[in-house]
């Protein structure tokens, strides 16, 4: 059972132990409308802003520490005050309408197990979990994205009707969230008569316990087995869940022989998840998979300048540039340094219309190491700072050592010395033990092509360009 003092006790160790910044847990975390209850934690926000900082920045690390102290999973709610107060308003219409409340009581009283209509066991298209803002006219569409967009709409114009079920997989951060929600928000919008549920599947999981201990499977079943559309965010944690994975496979059967849609999102493709069992995995690729990358540097910029026109604030286009050019492999993160400076300006009253490309680096400081555009990189230190990274010698990237550690760390040498230095490939070529043309641009080619698909070996090439150009 989780508490008052349990959480306040846990936020201040994380402070102490400076994983949570002290200035940051004073303007984010130190005044959280906060309740529990047994289990659960609903947690109120003032806004959309505050509530996107607390879920990137600190639900992670709050979670795991409670659950590491605690021992007893924990259910958690996220709201915004606006929230809030249209889930009040549907609440007080639905009463209106009907007597829902008592009709489940009967029914209780009567029977656990007796069947009672979905409309009174589950309102199912008062979505709690929401953000309004995820929706397809607010998704930036870039080269990393663009087919997952485009299937995601036509799932939400016809739902059951093709690509059943679609799997969207990529790195922590980079929308998939948004385009899940955002096929919710259109079908609640455009096709109200259907009954959707969206949730995480940490959800699935903790509502599966509960059915379990309080003898409800028939509601729980009658609740995921009657929905039109099914949307699950993060499926892989569902691995070495035994009993959950065997109540989600019953249901994707369901589901699926009734032609209703389900859509799921995922770290990984189907195949990678170890962890499942083979028809559960097999079941995910029936439909269609499809992948969202890292979005290249324009695509970057117009989302910074979309999340600038949402919150109506007019930020120098030389900053937008600055974040854009310095986080590269999250959309979060991007988005997480514009709050930070949205939120700086409206704590110390500083007029953002105003604010300078000096004064955002100051603000941005320990956010992430930027790049120095006036520094000059020499093909040398690169090829010192990849020997490091691998923990081989520099001669040996530079010799003709043909071992496969050798030679993906030499590639990945190649690699950052056509992104980071004017160099030509001759002259990289000479600097490599006399390599031609052809080599270097082959080398290039396979790193760009490998760090599409390994998430590792982006970030490990990501850390060396910061600390080569900071």
């Amino acid at each position: 059972m989780i508490e008052k003092k349990i959480w306040d006790d846990i936020i201040q160790y994380l402070v102490s132990k400076d994983l949570i910044n002290e200035v940051a847990y004073h303007i984010w975390l130190k005044d959280l409308d906060v309740k529990f209850d047994e289990n659960k934690v609903t947690i109120t926000f003032a806004n959309t802003i505050a509530k996107e900082k607390f879920i990137s920045s600190f639900a992670d690390i709050i979670k795991k520490t409670l659950y590491e102290f605690n021992k007893e999973e924990i259910f958690y709610e996220y709201f915004t005050k606006d929230e809030v107060e249209e889930k009040k308003k549907s609440s007080s219409k639905k009463s209106k309408e009907d007597n829902t409340e008592s009709n489940k009581g009967k029914a209780n009283k009567e029977n656990k197990s007796t069947s009672i209509s979905n409309q009174e066991a589950y309102n199912f298209n008062q979505i709690n979990y929401l953000n309004q803002r995820y929706t397809f006219d607010n998704f930036v569409i870039g080269k990393n994205n663009q087919f997952c967009a485009a299937a995601a709409l036509r799932v939400a114009q016809a739902p059951g009707q093709h690509m059943n079920p679609l799997f969207i997989y990529g790195g922590v951060g980079l929308g998939k969230t948004h385009i899940l929600q955002a096929i919710a928000n259109y079908i609640l919008t455009n096709k109200s008569n259907l009954k959707i549920l969206y949730m995480h599947v940490e959800q699935f999981i903790d509502e599966f316990i509960h059915s379990l201990k309080n003898e409800q499977m028939n509601s729980f079943r009658m609740k995921f087995r009657n929905t039109d559309v099914l949307l699950l965010d993060d499926v892989q944690y569902l691995e070495q869940k035994d009993a959950s994975m065997e109540m989600f496979f019953h249901t994707f059967n369901s589901l699926y022989q009734a032609q209703k849609q389900m859509v799921f999102t995922c770290d990984k493709p189907p195949k990678d998840l170890k962890d499942f069992e083979e028809r559960v995995r097999n079941r995910m690729e029936w439909g269609l998979t499809v992948q969202i990358t890292p979005p290249d540097y324009e695509t970057r910029v117009a989302i910074l300048q979309k999340m600038c026109e949402y919150e109506q604030r007019n930020v120098d286009e030389k900053i937008l540039h600055f974040i854009a050019k310095n986080v590269k492999s999250s959309i979060r993160e991007l988005e997480s340094a514009l709050i930070k400076i949205i939120a700086y300006c409206d704590i110390f009253k500083i007029d953002i219309n105003s604010l300078t490309l000096e004064q955002a680096k100051e603000i941005l400081k320990d956010q992430f190491k930027y790049i120095d555009e006036t520094k000059i990189i020499q093909i040398d230190d690169i090829i010192r700072k990849v020997a490091e990274t691998f923990k081989i010698s520099s001669y040996d990237i530079k010799s003709k050592k043909r071992n496969a550690s050798i030679s993906r760390a030499r590639n990945i040498a190649m690699y950052l010395c056509r992104e980071l230095t004017s160099a030509s490939t001759t002259e990289i070529g000479l600097s490599f033990g006399g390599k031609d043309h052809t080599t270097i641009i082959h080398a290039c080619k396979k790193i760009s092509d490998l760090i599409k698909d390994d998430e590792l070996l982006r970030i490990s090439i990501e850390e060396m360009i910061k600390d080569l150009t900071s």
